[in-house]
C-alpha cells in the first residue's frame, strides 16, 4: 500500500517487484570463503535482533494486555534490513548469476515497482 490513502497495487505487481529484488541478491562477495562465512552469521544475527526488537517494541507499546497477536507491527519496519538480506544471501552464494543479468533485474524491479506506483496513484485519484 502506498502512503497515507492506502493506495493498493496491482495483485500481481507484489510477488514480482518480490522476486525481482530477490533475484538481485544473488551476487558473491569477493572475499574469501571464511569471512564470509563470519559476514552472513553477523549479518544473521542483526536480522534476527533488529526483528525481535520491533515485535518487542510494538508488545510494548501498542498491544493491550488481553490481545492474541502483537499490535502494531507494519511491512515497512522492515524495509531498512533488506540490505542485510542481500548481504547474507551474497555471503552465502558461491556463484552468482552474470553481473549484467543481476543489473537488468535490479533496474527492471526498479522501473516495475515505480511504474506500477504511478499507476495505482492515477487509478485512485482519477478512479480509472
Amino acid at each position: 500500500m502506498l502512503g497515507l490513502f492506502d493506495t493498493v497495487l496491482q495483485p500481481w505487481v507484489y510477488p514480482a517487484v518480490s522476486a525481482l529484488l530477490l533475484g538481485s541478491f544473488f551476487t558473491p562477495l569477493p572475499i574469501a570463503p571464511a569471512t564470509r562465512r563470519q559476514v552472513a552469521v553477523l549479518a544473521g544475527a542483526t536480522i534476527l535482533a533488529y526483528v525481535a526488537a520491533i515485535y518487542f517494541v510494538c508488545y510494548l507499546l501498542f498491544t493491550p494486555l488481553e490481545a492474541d497477536t502483537v499490535w502494531g507491527v507494519q511491512g515497512r519496519y522492515f524495509i531498512p534490513i533488506l540490505s542485510l538480506v542481500a548481504v547474507v544471501v551474497a555471503a552465502l552464494v558461491n556463484r552468482g548469476i552474470d553481473e549484467r543479468l543481476t543489473t537488468a533485474v535490479a533496474i527492471s524491479a526498479a522501473v516495475l515497482s515505480g511504474c506500477a506506483s504511478l499507476e495505482a496513484i492515477v487509478r485512485a485519484d482519477w478512479n480509472l
